[in-house]
């Protein structure tokens, strides 16, 4: 029964900070270009430049939270799947 929950902590690691490292990358490339006609749209550009520079500081910041948290979850499962396993098998 505990093989049909069983992850590899690893590969889940690994995944998580490729997924990481994508959107760092992401951020890192900076705020789209929007077309600005001057009589229309600049003001429109001009705040959605600003919510999304105010919204990529959030998120670089969930981002490195992310990976904080992957390595003391991978090994928190590594520890309680060894754990349940001995317990399972007794």
């Amino acid at each position: 029964m505990s093989e049909h929950f069983e992850m590899t902590p690893p590969d889940a690691a690994a995944g998580l900070t490729e997924a990481a490292r994508t959107r760092a990358e992401v951020l890192a490339a900076g705020a789209p270009a929007f077309p600005v006609d001057p009589q229309y749209s600049a003001d429109f550009a001009a705040a959605a430049h600003a919510g999304w520079m105010a919204s990529a500081a959030e998120v670089a910041t969930h981002i490195q939270a992310g990976l904080d948290f992957t390595g003391q979850s991978a090994t928190a499962v590594e520890s309680t799947e060894a754990e349940n396993a001995a317990n399972l098998s007794t």
